[in-house]
């Protein structure tokens, strides 16, 4: 629907009229004729000044229209005019509710002039404004100004009428101004997101979105430093969603949409993926983040919004989760250390073994050494045959144990075991020999 304006003949067709009503009344009906007998007054003052005698007929004739008996019939038009004013006044204060009669005159005489005052606009006291200037609530007409980093959306009877860029523009009447948005960039942050995984693991982590109205491919200029699509303006402001407690403009939605996205990737992803990395040349936090670009973008884009960057933080799983990964990723380690240690006490504990089946078969051959050296001795009788058999028996015993536990020296045992045969034979035949 086309703003209203006023036709600009109205008022000049309503002045004739008034002075056409005002010529009737003075020649035709009070026929009030002052070319022949003008006033005292006018009479006076030519005889002490007779050269304005020369306007004699034009201040006569213009004296017809001020004559009492003419102006008293403009005393209804006039009466007439001030209640109207007056009920128009009433009517506009309890129309627009607006905090005096004074205010309703100022209302009134902006729409008759269809001029107003200069008001600068700015997005971040656009409510303020709004109670202290009626233009900004009622609209125009009036003049506003627009800072070269900001843009306005306006409306007309409740629908979009236009995008005011930079500069300084002319409200026609009942103009209002709807939305103005800020056309720099802007940063949002969540310090504490909620994610759940795949496999129903909590986490929390940090996002930062960086964000800025569609340029719409236009470039900078002298005249508009921030660029800005028109139709993406327009997408933005009514950007709007009610909320119980207030009203989220498009500021929320980047934010908001990011939010969404970054839950959703989170949940297609187990907690191992999230953390350790497979293969290990892949990075899930770049691919969170491009998921976030491309899924929240393609969404703002649709509300005239652009995203410049994305900084996500660290996925931070609960206490407990970390613990257990901790004590996952510590019990191998744990079990390859305990095994090493086990098998060096065992390699240890050979090396003791060792010692002892060596020093044994030492101890063996010694004895048997002497029970040989004893034999050649001349004094050898029956107790010492017997002593010394049992002794190589002890021994044979010995060397079988340390056979059979598969400690010592395997080359040594046998030469043992034959030098304490030789030995028993060597006794039996030395006994048989003495008998």
């Amino acid at each position: 629907m086309p703003a209203f304006k006023p036709k600009p003949w109205v008022k000049p067709v309503l002045y004739l009229l008034l002075l056409f009503y005002w010529l009737i009344l003075a020649r035709y009906i009070e026929r009030v004729y002052l070319i022949n007998t003008p006033p005292g007054w006018w009479l006076t003052a030519i005889q002490r000044f007779p050269s304005l005698d020369t306007l004699t007929n034009f201040v006569t004739f213009s004296a017809q229209f001020i004559s009492l008996r003419v102006l008293r019939h403009l005393i209804p038009v006039i009466i007439g005019w001030q209640i109207i004013r007056y009920s128009t006044v009433i009517l506009l204060q309890n129309l627009y509710d607006l905090p005096d009669r004074e205010n309703a005159g100022n209302l009134l005489n902006r729409l008759l002039t269809g001029s107003g005052p200069l008001i600068i606009l700015r997005a971040d006291t656009l409510l303020q404004d709004r109670q202290q200037y009626s233009d900004l609530r009622i609209g125009g007409p009036a003049r506003v100004f627009v800072s070269s980093s900001d843009v306005v959306v306006t409306e007309y009877n409740g629908h979009f009428r236009r995008v005011l860029g930079p500069g300084i523009h002319n409200l026609v009447p009942f103009e209002r101004i709807y939305a103005i948005l800020d056309l720099q960039a802007h940063e949002q942050e969540n310090a504490h997101v909620p994610l759940i995984t795949q496999d129903g693991i909590p986490m929390t982590t940090s996002l930062s979105i960086t964000y800025c109205l569609n340029s719409g491919g236009n470039l900078p200029t002298t005249n508009q430093p921030y660029p800005f699509s028109e139709e993406a303006v327009r997408d933005a402001a009514y950007a709007q969603a009610v909320l119980p407690k207030s009203i989220s403009d498009w500021h929320g939605l980047p934010l908001t949409q990011a939010v969404n996205q970054l839950q959703k990737a989170v949940a297609n992803r187990n907690l191992d993926d999230l953390i350790a990395s497979d293969p290990p040349s892949a990075d899930p936090h770049a691919d969170l983040v491009r998921e976030i670009r491309q899924g929240a973008g393609q969404r703002l884009r649709g509300y005239g919004i652009e995203i410049l960057s994305v900084r996500l933080g660290s996925l931070e799983p609960p206490e407990a989760i970390t613990t257990q990964r901790i004590d996952n990723w510590r019990a191998p380690l744990e079990n390859h250390r305990l095994t090493d240690l086990a098998e060096g006490q065992i390699d240890s504990l050979r090396e003791i073994e060792l010692a002892r089946a060596n020093a044994r078969v030492d101890m063996l051959k010694a004895i048997a050494n002497g029970i040989r050296q004893a034999q050649n001795e001349a004094d050898y009788d029956y107790r010492q045959y017997i002593t010394a058999l049992r002794l190589i028996d002890a021994l044979e015993s010995m060397a079988r144990q340390s056979l059979a536990g598969d400690i010592g020296p395997e080359e040594s045992m046998p030469d043992v075991m034959r030098q304490l045969r030789e030995l028993r034979w060597q006794l039996q035949s030395r006994q048989d020999e003495g008998q």
